[in-house]
């Protein structure tokens, strides 16, 4: 059987729409918001397709020939480098073959950039020379307000946007809120994977962003047409997968996009003609046990407390009274005070995430879907 030169589960990054799943209801209401000029903030879990929804977006809002720009400040630690990061994904959308191109050509240049480029993907980035907040303050308002001035719609996400939050420049949220204002052809997609950092800051009345965005939660796909994506992408190349390997599939994963993705991708290399509940297990087997060295490395990054308590955690899979007696007693915990610290020292870490269910009830979760499901083997017998 001849295979694709490319296995057809990424796992990372945007390929092409073929290999991006539904959201289309998600889709309409972003193309929607930002046309009509509305700024809208989008929150979920790590690696549940927000980044690749946002591409995607844009791939086929740049079919119409308006200005869609991407960038993701994670790794930004400063205004500065959020300056940077802005003025270097503005450059990367830009076609200098354009009229609008050339003039936001000329406007970087003004800022007497710094090119260099990126060893591993080898795309240009852009250092500024900002030596004061003031050339920082101005440098972002002249970078927005030349985007405004472009005879056509400008559509800007930030991904991880509440990396500003962490900036020891403090007045960063106010300096944004007064230059968005101002701004009438840039609509504005603030994305992020902290819940609790976006909703203080998009919904806390003594914050600048208060009452200027709508909001979306980002909730994982439906299982049904998840599992028939799964069962034509693997078709496709004639590869039939049985029902109930799909079934074992999206409840292993939880419907995690990244999760079933590399799970599938997996399968996809080591399979030849047919997929087996069976041949599910053995991967995800393998699977586990490639991640256990990693595994066994957060034992000791952790203390006693703390990896008992994510043990627990991901034995009950779903947690929603971590501090109930019930609880503490069951997995010999002790005190509800130590266990608040060690949830809390978790949560900091990234290493479990909070949520609120649809009623409305807050439950906590082990991040790493693989981990979890390799803490319910090793502690099976609360061990």
């Amino acid at each position: 059987m001849k295979k694709p030169k490319q296995n057809p589960f990424p796992i990372s990054g945007y390929r092409e729409p073929e290999s991006f799943c539904d959201r289309e209801r998600e889709l309409q209401t972003l193309s929607k918001s930002l046309s009509a000029g509305r700024h809208t903030v989008m929150y979920s879990i790590r690696r549940l397709g927000k980044t690749a929804l946002i591409q995607h977006l844009f791939r086929k809002t740049a079919e119409s020939k308006d200005i869609c720009i991407y960038c993701d400040i994670h790794a930004t630690g400063s205004r500065k480098e959020m300056i940077d990061a802005l003025t270097t994904s503005v450059m990367r959308a830009v076609n200098e073959r354009t009229s609008w191109g050339r003039r936001i050509m000329d406007f970087l240049k003004s800022l007497r950039p710094v090119i260099s480029y990126n060893d591993l993907t080898g795309l240009p980035e852009v250092t500024l020379t900002l030596a004061s907040p003031a050339q920082e303050q101005s440098a972002l308002q002249q970078l927005l307000k030349t985007l405004n001035s472009q005879n056509k719609p400008v559509y800007l996400a930030i991904d991880e946007f509440q990396r500003i939050t962490a900036y020891p420049e403090k007045n960063t949220e106010a300096l944004l809120r007064s230059i968005i204002q101002s701004l009438s052809r840039v609509s504005f997609l603030f994305a992020g994977s902290q819940q609790h950092l976006l909703m203080d800051m998009f919904g806390s009345a003594s914050r600048p962003f208060f009452a200027m965005t709508q909001t979306m939660k980002l909730d994982k796909l439906n299982r049904d047409v998840y599992g028939e994506f799964i069962r034509k992408i693997f078709l496709n190349d004639g590869v039939r997968i049985t029902d109930d390997a799909v079934d074992f599939i999206l409840d292993f994963t939880r419907i995690h996009t990244y999760y079933t993705q590399l799970l599938c991708n997996n399968l996809y290399d080591q399979i030849a003609s047919r997929i087996t509940l069976e041949d599910v297990k053995e991967v995800c087997y393998k699977l586990l046990g490639e991640q256990e060295p990693v595994y066994f490395n957060y034992r000791s990054m952790l203390t006693a407390q703390q990896w008992k308590l994510l043990a627990a955690v991901g034995k009950e899979q779903t947690l929603y009274e971590p501090t109930s007696g019930g609880f503490l007693g069951k997995y010999g915990l002790g005190n509800a005070s130590s266990v608040k610290r060690a949830l809390e020292a978790l949560l900091d870490k990234e290493i479990i995430y909070e949520e609120v269910d649809k009623d409305g009830s807050k439950f906590y979760q082990v991040y790493d879907v693989f981990l979890s499901r390799w803490l319910e083997q090793v502690y099976r017998n609360g061990k």
